[in-house]
């Protein structure tokens, strides 16, 4: 919401940035990551459209000011308190054995691998299926096909949809367990934009029929997702959703005396 409100504040009406700055800000409230990720999307935004906000001195001061009464919470709570960075520091890759920087490189690119992407997905029995990667199969050639268009017809969208995607692997990388779906969610928003872009640039070039063919693959691999998810995903990963605490409990009252 932040970035689709920098962008129409860009385009349209400037006005439109003290709301886009409420968003961003308010993400940091939401998960360890946006604290991360929130404040570099919005610094990429800022570079890429650096003359136009400061044509409009007024509307950044205003946006500037939002930005810190709406953060001015949280910094003591969060940043600058011991008790906030307890989190960070007993799941950082500082404390992973090995070297520093070669651990961060090696969870950094994970979030990148075949695997992760499209066969096996994240490992964590919460976050995954395990057995289907975090995006179909299927748009494999529509990543590629939309990074290829990207690439070709450079734009500010190529920096921020790419630029998005490394950020993404930040929080992540930062931490023992990489790749992490849930701490690199928001690269959710920038795969699908890639995708889309590649559909828009590959699908042009088949014939009618021949784009129906994609219409039984799309729905198979739903089916596929759907059968894993309700059929197999309860029963295999139970006890990663803490399944048999309370059975445990119930049974412990009956016999407690």
């Amino acid at each position: 919401l932040g970035s689709t409100f920098f962008l129409m504040a860009v385009r349209k009406n400037y006005w439109l940035l003290p709301l886009a700055i409420v968003f961003f800000a308010s993400a940091m409230y939401t998960y360890h990551s946006a604290t991360l990720t929130g404040p570099l999307v919005l610094v990429v935004l800022c570079l890429l459209f650096v003359r136009e906000l400061l044509a409009h001195k007024l509307q950044l001061l205003v946006t500037i000011l939002t930005g810190l009464i709406v953060i001015a919470p949280y910094l003591p709570s969060y940043l600058l308190s011991a008790k906030g960075r307890v989190r960070f520091n007993s799941e950082s890759v500082v404390h992973m054995p090995g070297n520093v920087l070669t651990n961060f490189t090696n969870n950094f690119v994970g979030n990148f691998t075949f695997d992760y992407l499209f066969f096996k997905g994240d490992q964590q029995g919460r976050h995954s299926v395990k057995k289907l990667g975090e995006l179909y199969l299927w748009q494999v050639v529509f990543v590629l096909g939309g990074l290829f268009f990207l690439l070709m017809y450079r734009s500010k969208a190529t920096v921020i949809i790419l630029l998005g995607l490394l950020i993404s692997s930040i929080p992540p990388a930062l931490t023992r367990v990489s790749p992490h779906a849930l701490r690199g969610l928001l690269a959710v928003s920038y795969w699908q934009l890639l995708i889309g872009f590649g559909l828009i640039y590959i699908l042009p070039k088949f014939k009618l029929k021949t784009k129906y063919l994609l219409i039984p693959i799309v729905v198979y691999a739903l089916i596929t997702y759907l059968h894993m998810y309700y059929v197999h995903y309860p029963q295999a990963y139970a006890l990663d959703w803490q399944d048999g605490h309370r059975q445990t409990v119930e049974y412990i009252k009956t016999i407690e005396s």
